[in-house]
């Protein structure tokens, strides 16, 4: 064999085994012996192949000291490691590394070196263990305790490589790259174009049913350059005086656009093609698509600087649904069990009579995933990482809000921790208008919000900070605390507030507007809120902030010695109270308190409406207050029942007077059938409607799968009582489970059937950072121009826009490189390029943070504007070589790791054995630096191996994976 085969085959063979023996090994055990093995094959096949070192010489490797991964004693075993960490041993330690050999001018590199592999390998230790943990009846340590110490541990890597410990290369927790674009794209502010769904599937030359009949609807044109206070062109559209010319869709957009020009309009409209559609059928239980007919929907072509609004002249009431699809368990005939996955959803329904269309009957029907309940308006689907909405509220102007909890990422914008919160707002048709990350903390639910007249929206939930154990060993405690963060109507957050209790855990469970902006609060404690004194296992509360979110009381109460959980809070403008519903020791109580300014309310009338099972709304709706629930037995007392009892489990309306006494007015209506257990989510009012939604077990109509809920709605007459309103739907896999509603007496018209909303278009978009991220003005990230450079703090301020942002990252960069603004349509993103022979380093945390890297309280900059920390720069070439003169760069790309469930731990594992295996690199070119002559050798090298070695080196894996069976990937992997 050549000299030149032999670098090929032993380079080919290394490359194979350094990729490789993080996934061969992923899991296992620790194993000296397999350990030793392994490490005696390595070398019998670098023998084979004709090389007997990584290419150092024998003076360097005579003065380099032996890597701890190539030594039976350099690393502890992996349990013993864990207990060590858990003990609170720093993950990174120098003085530690007790070196085999002198190391000579590099001696503080090598020591730097192996105390980085040392913290990346217990890490490593810790992600295996938690993996393991899902495994595990009874596991030495639990999933939050690892991850408490993991989190710590990675913070203290990534501190320590923020100080620039090396000399002649650098290692950064980030990546290394030569350019970087975010990946979190932001509203440009232009552009006002818009598109439908599907409004017509089939021949392009036929005329569309969404356009027959009486179609009337007004175009307004509002112009952005003229001054304040000038009327909008209004343009009202009636198909009718199309007369007999057929009404496809390119006759009736050319109808619409010629109305619109005879009005001086620039806007335009046009006929969208939207592909095929696909029809999905099941045959003994296998799936089939095939293609169907074309499908059209309209574009909206608006030109620069007119605002388009849409209405109609008649309009019905309609809910909008937020529901979960899927998540079947079946067992097949093997015996093995499945869940399906889980989709999220928003759907709308029409519920009452009116000009327009047919409303929906009382009768129930089967929807897919192509079709909508009886009524329905539309059925957008949720972006990916919802995992559940929460709550709903209706704007002003027809728009939907929603909170939901989320993981991952939610429309490219990142999650803090395992899970968040976000805000979406969806137009009248069910499309997304935005959605907000929120800036509420890692680990974060929300449970409701409330939407101002103006559009000014405030959500609340609870934030729950693990316990953790600092370098020292000292341990703090988990707690939870409840938060409400109030965002202005184009989402750019206002004020924020958290809500602590001494003694316990506090959860934010309610909130409404008063009349003047005034914010009000309730919720649910385990201590004491704002040293309130308590009064059971579980109280309830209520606090009230001022328009600028000033505190201004807290009030808490419930049933002496009981449990007590609070259920909602609505506000009352006629006589300025409030008014709570919850459960106290299992009955469903409303209260009262009288407002008083800045000072405690004043605790007025308490009803008592029975025994319930749980207690899921309060309303306000023609002078009642309305309350839902669930109870087993007809045990609610309010009045007139209006509708009786029927199944296992029913759910309720609870009509009742504000004075909060009996009144002639008073009813009770209970939801459910007979053998049902009909389980109630939500609760929401508009037009003298209570709509309750929820789930229907046992439903002898049989809508749902086998171990599946059907959804259902139901209408409830505020006035007197008596159901006005039902329908039962299920989803795909058979199931819906509607968790949160909201109800609107004008949503919808016509203009549904065109796929158009009702109001503006793309309407409350924001170009504020901290309007369109989890970013709050005051956050920063840092920069460096050079290697071991002094840090300059980027600051985002309330105020910025990516392209102000662009202007601040350039004063700091200099002569180093320029960041910029790219735009494509209406969003645009931000990109940061290094001029030749620059060095740019982005980093999340400023130097010598110690512990307090990327807090519970602080929110990741560079991650939220999906940016990576690391290193910039371009690579400098000789002769098309890499310059060996040029510092080295190693990035380990740790991101935001966690090893909170057995999924993200290991792929925690794998990252961190990659990282793991480019400080082994770092090791050998330490030893042995590269040269143009070795460059080249290696670029040389890179061909194709021959077909005999590709076979060679799969009878060596199989042989290692055979012998390393059992063995500990973190002290065997390969150097």
């Amino acid at each position: 064999m050549t000299s030149s085969i032999s670098s090929l085959t032993g380079a080919a063979l290394i490359n194979y085994y350094q990729g490789q023996a993080a996934l061969t090994l992923f899991g296992a055990s620790t194993s000296s012996a397999a350990s030793t093995s392994a490490a005696a094959l390595s070398a019998y096949y670098l023998n084979k192949e004709g090389i007997t070192s990584s290419g150092s010489s024998s003076a360097a490797a005579a003065n380099a000291p032996t890597a701890p991964w190539n030594t039976s004693t350099g690393t502890p075993s992996v349990s013993t490691a864990v207990q060590n960490a858990m003990n609170g041993a720093s993950f990174v330690s120098p003085s530690a590394s007790s070196l085999s050999a002198p190391g000579g001018s590099n001696a503080t590199d090598y020591e730097n070196l192996f105390a980085v592999y040392q913290g990346l390998n217990t890490l490593n230790d810790l992600a295996q263990t938690a993996a393991a943990n899902a495994n595990s009846a009874s596991p030495t340590y639990s999933t939050s305790q690892l991850q408490s110490v993991f989190a710590s541990g990675l913070s203290q890597v990534e501190s320590f490589l923020n100080t620039t410990p090396f000399t002649g290369f650098n290692v950064t927790a980030g990546q290394v790259s030569q350019s970087q674009s975010s990946t979190v794209s932001l509203p440009t502010g232009v552009g006002h174009n818009y598109s439908t769904g599907v409004i017509y599937t089939g021949d392009a030359s036929s005329p569309a049913p969404a356009l027959e009949g009486d179609v009337q609807f007004t175009i307004s044109v509002a112009s952005t350059y003229a001054p304040t206070g000038t009327a909008p062109t209004n343009v009202n559209i009636d198909l009718s005086g199309m007369g007999s010319t057929p009404r496809t869709m390119t006759n009736v957009v050319g109808y619409i656009n010629r109305q619109l020009a005879a009005a001086g309009v620039s806007s335009t409209f046009a006929v969208a093609n939207l592909g095929n559609a696909t029809v999905n059928s099941y045959v003994d239980g296998k799936a089939t698509t095939t293609t169907g007919s074309p499908q059209w929907g309209l574009t909206i072509n608006g030109a620069a600087g007119e605002q388009i609004s849409f209405s109609a002249p008649s309009t019905a009431a309609a809910v909008y649904v937020g529901e979960t699809t899927g998540g079947i368990k079946s067992t097949s005939a093997t015996g093995t069990s499945t869940t399906s996955a889980t989709a999220q959803t928003l759907i709308g329904l029409q519920t009452s009579n009116s000009a327009v269309g047919t409303p929906p009957s009382t009768s129930s029907v089967s929807v897919n995933n192509s079709s909508l309940p009886n009524g329905g308006i539309f059925s957008s689907g949720l972006p990916s990482g919802v995992n559940s909405v929460q709550s709903e509220a209706m704007g002003s102007d027809g728009s939907i809000y929603m909170v939901a909890d989320v993981s991952g990422s939610v429309n490219g914008a990142p999650v803090p921790g395992d899970q968040g919160v976000a805000l979406m707002k969806y137009d009248a048709a069910g499309k997304l208008v935005y959605s907000k990350v929120l800036s509420a903390g890692s680990d974060s639910s929300g449970y409701s919000l409330a939407v101002n007249t103006d559009g000014t929206v405030a959500v609340v939930g609870s934030n729950t900070v693990a316990a953790s154990t600092s370098v020292n060993g000292v341990t703090t405690a988990a707690s939870t605390a409840g938060f409400v963060q109030v965002y202005s109507p184009t989402g750019v957050p206002t004020w924020s507030a958290k809500i602590p209790a001494s003694g316990g855990t506090a959860t934010a469970t309610g909130v409404t507007f008063g009349s003047d902006g005034s914010v009000y609060v309730s919720g649910t404690t385990t201590g004491s809120v704002g040293g309130q004194a308590t009064q059971g296992s579980s109280d309830e509360f209520i606090q009230g902030y001022s328009p600028t979110g000033a505190s201004t009381f807290t009030t808490q109460y419930g049933a002496v010695d009981g449990t007590n959980t609070s259920s909602g809070i609505v506000y009352d403008t006629a006589n300025n109270t409030l008014y709570t519903a919850g459960s106290e020791n299992s009955q469903a109580v409303v209260r009262s308190f009288a407002l008083n300014g800045a000072n405690s309310p004043t605790a007025g009338a308490t009803r008592n409406l029975g025994a319930a099972t749980s207690v899921v709304g309060i309303g306000l709706s023609g002078g009642q207050i309305v309350v839902g629930g669930n109870t087993i037995g007809p045990t609610i007392h309010a009045g007139t029942v209006a509708q009786a009892y029927q199944g296992v489990q029913d759910a309720f309306v609870a009509s009742i007077s504000t004075s909060l006494t009996p009144s002639s007015s008073d009813s009770v209506t209970y939801l459910g059938g007979a053998g049902e257990t009909e389980t109630a989510r939500a609760m929401s009012t508009a037009g003298g409607q209570a709509y309750l939604t929820g789930t229907i077990l046992n439903d002898p109509n049989g809508l749902a799968a086998s171990n599946a809920t059907e959804g259902f709605v139901g209408g409830v007459n505020v006035s007197g009582g008596g159901q006005s309103y039902a329908n039962t739907f299920t989803a795909a896999n058979g199931q819906s489970t509607p968790t949160a509603i909201a109800a609107s007496a004008t949503g919808t018209s016509v203009l549904n059937q065109l796929g158009l909303p009702d109001g503006q278009i793309n309407a409350g978009g924001s170009t504020l950072i901290t309007a369109n991220t989890p970013i709050k003005a005051g956050d920063s990230f840092y920069i460096r121009t050079a290697a071991g450079g002094p840090q300059t703090t980027i600051t985002v301020s309330a105020k910025d826009t990516l392209a102000s942002l662009a202007t601040k990252i350039n004063t700091a960069l200099g002569a180093a490189g320029a960041a910029q603004v790219v735009s494509i349509g209406s969003s645009s993103t931000i990109s940061i390029t290094p001029n030749t022979g620059q060095y740019i380093e982005l980093d999340a945390t400023p130097a010598n943070a110690g512990l307090a890297s990327v807090t519970n309280n602080s929110t990741n900059v560079l991650a939220s504007l999906g940016l990576n920390a690391g290193v910039i720069r371009t690579v400098q070439t000789v002769n098309g070589l890499t310059n060996p003169t040029q510092l080295r760069e190693y990035g380990l790309n740790l991101g935001s790791l966690n090893i909170s469930s057995a999924t993200s731990a290991k792929a925690a594992s794998v990252a961190l054995q990659t990282a793991i295996a480019h400080i082994q690199q770092a090791y050998k070119d330490l030893v042995s630096p590269p040269t143009l002559a070795s460059e080249a050798a290696a670029k040389a090298s890179s061909g194709t191996a021959p077909a005999y070695l590709t076979a060679e080196i799969a009878n060596y894996q199989a042989g290692l994976n055979r012998l390393l069976a059992g063995s500990s990937s973190s002290t065997s992997t390969l150097g």
